[in-house]
């Protein structure tokens, strides 16, 4: 088991943490808001990706009855992940329906308009 575990760390989450924890400096530390923004959203990357990997690893009951306060603040931080599994799938949804009216709109366009000659 601990060979399995440690290989799984070794090789899916560690590898994905620290390609998000490589961006959060950036090499551009310009002058103004730029390299603060730039900051703040790595951070809150950083923040959602770690949210999201400790929601899909503690989503079920390990069996201890009193969990540690680790494995509280984990499924806090799980928790806050779920929300941005919901925030990104709406606004996938949302580009998705978006770019769907827009086809739609520049068919009946051209039906209207160039075909039928309804549309001036």
């Amino acid at each position: 088991a601990a060979l399995a575990i440690g290989g799984a760390l070794a090789g899916t989450i560690l590898p994905q943490v620290s390609a998000t924890l490589i961006s959060l400096r950036p090499r551009v530390w310009g002058e103004g808001m730029a390299a603060l923004e730039i900051a703040l959203y790595q951070g809150l990357l950083l923040v959602g990706t770690l949210g999201t990997l400790l929601y899909f690893y503690f989503t079920t009951e390990q069996g201890s009855p009193m969990p540690t306060a680790w494995v509280k603040i984990a499924r806090g931080w799980g928790h806050l992940g779920k929300w941005f599994i919901f925030i990104t799938f709406g606004a996938i949804f949302g580009s998705m329906v978006m770019s769907r009216i827009s086809l739609l709109l520049s068919r009946l366009q051209f039906l209207f308009g160039d075909w039928l000659g309804l549309i001036p």
